[in-house]
């Protein structure tokens, strides 16, 4: 009997070692925020497409009733993203880092379209991460190079 019941307990544990593995190490961010048009009103069901400037791989979504948006466990690197709307032109903004366990927000403010036309932002300054409360940097292999060494001139 008790052998009938350690059986399934064994697979079962087995089962969770097996899937557990591949999760540790995941280096994934996620990308968030609002859509909104020029007046300040939300724009629910705006088509929103993440490109990775690396590898061009894209992934997309829709904004929820209330206008956000979330592409969660994205790859870390460099981002374009492009967000689409009817009557709105297309907005894109490009270079957008995304780092380790970040959670990067980009709200967007689409204009009236007249014409089928596109913006395109060109990000340069680091945004500042209002919605985690969490510290932590990422240090770069040039930082690490010129870390002082004892006895080097």
């Amino acid at each position: 009997m008790g052998c009938k019941k350690a059986i399934p307990l064994a697979l079962f544990c087995l089962a969770c070692f097996l899937v557990s593995s591949p999760l540790f190490g995941q280096a994934t961010g996620s990308l968030l925020g609002t859509v909104s048009d020029v007046t300040g009103a939300v724009v629910p069901g705006a088509a929103v497409v993440a490109t990775s400037q690396g590898t061009g791989v894209a992934r997309d979504t829709k904004t929820d009733d209330t206008g956000h948006y979330l592409l969660p466990l994205l790859p870390i690197g460099t981002y374009s993203i492009r967000v689409s709307a009817q009557g709105l032109k297309t907005v894109e903004q490009k270079d957008i880092v995304l780092q380790v366990d970040e959670s990067r927000e980009v709200d967007f403010s689409l204009p009236a379209a007249a014409v089928q036309q596109t913006v395109e932002v060109s990000a340069t300054a680091v945004a500042v991460n209002t919605s985690n409360a969490s510290l932590g940097q990422v240090i770069t292999a040039q930082q690490v190079a010129e870390l002082p060494l004892n006895g080097r001139d």
